[in-house]
């Protein structure tokens, strides 16, 4: 999928000194007005866990939003849904009065990091180690590259890139055995592949398309396959694939029924099954969802499927899904695609159906309309965890869904200062790694990782 938005710097110090003096006047102010001389305060809200408590905005926040127009609504933070019957919080783990099952384990921090802090970084699980590539360090992208052993709890540096890399112009995926990357501005196409058994690194020939941003890298079968985004602000729908083996480009087939920006996922992996396997799946918003403002208004996004053998596209089943509140996760989940978790109900999980060629609604999701958070796939569970609700970054919490049993649990908090956006994440068939990423004010080179409890 594509989901990226560049923060911008906090602001100046002395802003944010009057700013914050301001707020604690007004505070006072009001809680001297809602509390009456013969009436105590309610100790409901003190009762509840720290990060089940309503959190303030953050200073220094994006308030005009990202270019991206797929990107979050940049207006005043929501505490509570608007839509009917959803009564789920936006933030966290749910109330004590709607308390889901907890999902157990525990949160360990992972040994300290060589490389600088970053956000949005590339990354590969290898089978043994985490790889951390590039990526954003809040001005200006990095080349430097390490790895993450979990078994050993320790890092090593592996050699830079030969240029900058981070998203939205540039995206990547992982082969098996290398890390293909590709993307840029028209002119200034950036293609590398970092081979992680041999540490080097290798300049791809020029690609058959002009540069983008926003764009998708999936690996599919023997090729990469590159597609859609946008250029000078406009979506583009062409693609090509570059075969690794042979080390060449050919061009791909145009889909007739979306364009550039939206979800995608690839339909692979060893436990890929249905018709969809060895697929591209694609679903993209109608051009007026870039202007609307209406948060509760749905619309239909169109949806094709890319076959690589028979270079071909097929049409799917529309996505139904609300408008203006950024884009969620697309994850592929061995038979079915999840989205999480922006469904046209409000939070809910959407779970397409490749063999009904369909839509359901999977109901609320406790961890609330959530975007730029960690997604992944593990042992029959869709693990979330981070991000941020509009204009507000999640205190370091998030929620598995059984696919099977079809129930959610919330994960443990995650220790002080770990709420992110834009994090490196992966799950490595044992646990869950989360890495880096960006709060609101700072860019991190710490993390986390979560292990489910032992049956």
């Amino acid at each position: 999928m594509t989901d990226f938005e560049r923060p911008r710097s906090p602001l100046p110090a002395p802003r944010v000194a009057l700013l914050a003096a301001g707020m604690l006047a007004l505070v006072a102010v009001a809680a001297l007005v809602a509390v009456a001389p013969d009436e105590e305060p309610s100790d409901d809200a003190a009762e509840l866990p720290v990060d089940q408590r309503e959190a303030p905005a953050e200073e220094g926040l994006d308030a005009e939003g990202s270019d991206d127009p797929s990107s979050p609504d940049a207006g005043p933070a929501d505490t509570h849904d608007d839509g009917e019957g959803l009564g789920e919080p936006l933030e966290g783990p749910p109330t004590l009065a709607d308390q889901r099952a907890l999902a157990g384990g525990s949160w360990e921090p992972l040994a300290e990091s060589p490389l600088e802090p970053r956000f949005g970084a590339f990354s590969a699980w290898t089978g043994g180690e985490l790889l951390v590539i590039g990526g954003d360090l809040g001005v200006e992208p990095t080349a430097s590259a390490g790895a993450y052993d979990p078994d050993a709890d320790a890092w090593r540096e592996l050699p830079a890139a030969p240029e900058a890399i981070r998203p939205p112009e540039h995206q990547a995926a992982w082969t098996g055995a290398e890390l293909v990357i590709w993307g840029g501005d028209p002119d200034e196409e950036v293609g590398l592949a970092f081979d992680a058994d041999q540490e080097s690194w290798r300049e791809l020939p020029d690609a058959p398309l002009e540069g983008r941003r926003y764009h998708t890298v999936e690996h599919l079968g023997d090729e990469v396959v590159v597609w859609g985004g946008r250029q000078g602000g406009q979506p583009v729908a062409d693609g090509a694939a570059y075969d690794p083996v042979e080390d060449t480009w050919r061009t791909i087939a145009e889909p007739a029924s979306v364009a550039g920006m939206g979800v995608t996922t690839a339909a692979d992996g060893e436990a890929c099954e249905g018709p969809r396997c060895g697929q591209l799946l694609v679903w993209t918003a109608p051009a007026e969802d870039s202007d609307a403002e209406d948060d509760a208004a749905t619309s239909a996004w169109s949806g094709a499927a890319y076959d690589p053998g028979a270079d071909r596209w097929e049409e799917l089943a529309e996505l139904p899904r609300r408008t203006g509140t950024g884009t969620p996760s697309l994850t592929w989940a061995e038979d079915r695609a999840l989205l999480c978790c922006d469904f046209a109900g409000g939070a809910q999980l959407g779970i397409y159906d490749a063999e009904e060629d369909g839509w359901s609604d999977a109901g609320a999701a406790p961890v609330g309309r959530r975007t730029l958070h960690a997604a992944e796939w593990g042992e029959g569970e869709l693990l979330i965890w981070g991000g941020r609700i509009r204009d507000r970054w999640i205190r370091g919490s998030g929620g598995t869904y059984d696919v099977e049993e079809g129930e959610w649990a919330s994960l443990p908090i995650a220790p002080p200062g770990q709420a992110r956006i834009h994090p490196t994440s992966a799950w490595t068939g044992e646990e869950l790694l989360v890495w880096g990423g960006y709060d609101g004010r700072d860019s991190f080179a710490d993390g986390v990782r979560w292990a489910p409890p032992e049956d």
